[in-house]
């Protein structure tokens, strides 16, 4: 069964060869196999063909330069790095100002045992006011980043 496959695969790919060569030869032997072949042979039938369809090859448009000229890939990567990072800029900005606004609600009450205590007061804020502190040393740090 294998042999079949190949022989008609090898023999589709020959027909295939020759119809782009020219005359086609058609036999059948002995025990019905079909030969196609380039060459005459005296049981052989000559095929004939209908030309081949050939579609001419169109040429591709010149880039358009009326925007001036293309970017080079460096540019366009640089370009996308930059939206990158002001992307960034922006969102840990955002944070930051989240941080701030959450600092002043902590920073405008008081808990019951801090109106007496302000240690307690402080010991409460701290984090917060650390929060925004490490927040404002990360949008710092993008900023130099992008003036570089």
């Amino acid at each position: 069964m294998m042999i079949r496959v190949l022989m008609t695969v090898g023999l589709a790919a020959t027909y295939g060869m020759v119809l782009a060569q020219g005359t086609v030869y058609k036999s059948v032997g002995p025990d019905g196999t079909v030969t196609y072949s380039d060459k005459p042979d005296p049981k052989a039938k000559k095929m004939e063909l209908p030309p081949m369809t050939t579609v001419p090859a169109t040429k591709a448009p010149p880039p358009d330069t009326s925007s001036g000229e293309r970017e080079a890939p460096e540019a366009r990567k640089a370009a996308g790095e930059r939206a990158d990072a002001e992307s960034r800029l922006a969102a840990e900005e955002d944070k930051l100002e989240a941080a701030r606004e959450e600092l002043a609600e902590q920073e405008g009450m008081r808990l019951g045992p801090e109106a007496r205590n302000y240690q307690k007061y402080l010991d409460r804020v701290q984090p917060y006011r650390d929060a925004v502190t490490r927040q404002e040393q990360v949008v710092e740090e993008l900023r130099k980043q992008m003036a570089q």
